[in-house]
């Protein structure tokens, strides 16, 4: 296949290789935060509520948008590693999403631009790419506050509330109860995607599985293996995130 000029065509080139690199080596740890978006607990339902579908529905939006991420990107990886599969003959591509992408991202340096099979290639995975991106920065559409002391049942607010409510009448100023609860909670242990799923956005900056174990293999937050996983203490989590804030606000160097 060639051009008008008589030169082949060139369905990728080299800076649009680098991207797809890039990308291809992140999808593995994105899967991760993304399912853990779609599994995130929706703490609106209260006893007596489960059949009411105008608080169901608050959460459900960002529950869908978080599974169609997941669904596009396994799709592009599906078709992609079937094309260069067959290309490369006798090469079968693996079925997990996260193992398509990492065998995509080995193989690809290898693969010449003019392949016909990489057609299309470079806008598939980015279009998908930053689809699921724009999913995981959105902020959690309600934070967690824990049980009321009037009724018992689980107290929740909207990011940017002073004050929650419950149905029972008490209120609770929001800033102190979440300070509460980080005090008690500090040195509570929880692996990666726990301190992920219940802290995912703090001080404004999100939190995530990935970051967390990142910086446990770098030495950069304190570990400990129990039951043949790792898990991290909240107190030195809060530590490294602070310190990861007062970087981005330049009052650290490095």
């Amino acid at each position: 296949m060639s051009d008008n000029a008589g030169e082949p065509l060139v369905f990728l080139d080299d800076a649009q290789r680098i991207e797809v690199m890039v990308q291809l080596e992140r999808i593995p740890a994105l899967l991760q935060e993304l399912d853990i978006t779609l599994t995130r607990r929706a703490r609106f339902t209260l006893p007596g509520q489960a059949g009411n579908p105008a608080r169901a529905g608050q959460h459900l939006p960002f529950r869908l948008d978080a599974s169609r991420a997941i669904d596009d990107l396994d799709v592009v990886l599906r078709v992609y590693t079937h094309r260069l599969a067959s290309h490369l003959s006798g090469t079968w591509p693996p079925e997990d999403t996260a193992d398509r992408a990492r065998w995509l991202q080995q193989v690809l340096p290898d693969i010449a631009a003019t392949v016909p099979a990489l057609d299309g290639f470079a806008q598939a995975v980015t279009t998908a790419y930053q689809q699921a991106m724009q999913v995981i920065d959105r902020p959690p559409d309600r934070l967690h506050l824990g049980t009321c002391e009037g009724c018992g049942v689980g107290l929740d607010c909207a990011p940017g509330d002073d004050i929650a409510e419950c149905r029972c009448g008490l209120r609770v100023p929001v800033a102190s109860r979440r300070a509460e609860l980080l005090r008690r909670a500090h040195g509570r242990h929880g692996s990666a995607d726990y301190w992920a799923r219940t802290l995912p956005w703090f001080a404004g900056i999100q939190i995530t599985a990935a970051a967390v174990a990142k910086a446990g293999q770098r030495g950069k937050l304190a570990r400990y293996k129990v039951g043949g996983r790792f898990v991290y203490k909240l107190g030195d989590i809060l530590d490294w995130h602070a310190a990861r804030l007062a970087r981005l606000a330049g009052t650290v160097d490095g």
